[in-house]
């Protein structure tokens, strides 16, 4: 599958919904699930979880495993991505 057509609506989504934040580490899950709705809203299939995390990577953007982070005040464990915060 090409990333080709996704790419272009990922740029949208970030410039969207995300801050490029240095540092910064955004649950995976949560990240995706943002993508679904922001897709859902604008009448586009969001791909695969892989296909997400393809795209992730294409961008620019490193992910790490099994990491502890808190979010809405709880504790959320799973792979984290660098450098995107969902904006408020």
């Amino acid at each position: 599958m090409s990333l080709k057509p996704l790419s272009d609506n990922f740029k949208t989504f970030i410039s969207q919904r995300c801050e490029q934040l240095r540092g910064y580490r955004t649950s995976f899950r949560i990240l995706f699930d943002a993508w679904e709705d922001w897709c859902s809203e604008n009448h586009l299939d969001p791909g695969s979880k892989i296909a997400f995390s393809r795209l992730i990577e294409a961008h620019g953007f490193s992910s790490e495993g099994h990491k502890t982070i808190i979010h809405d005040g709880k504790r959320k464990q799973g792979k984290v991505i660098l450098g995107l915060k969902l904006k408020e």
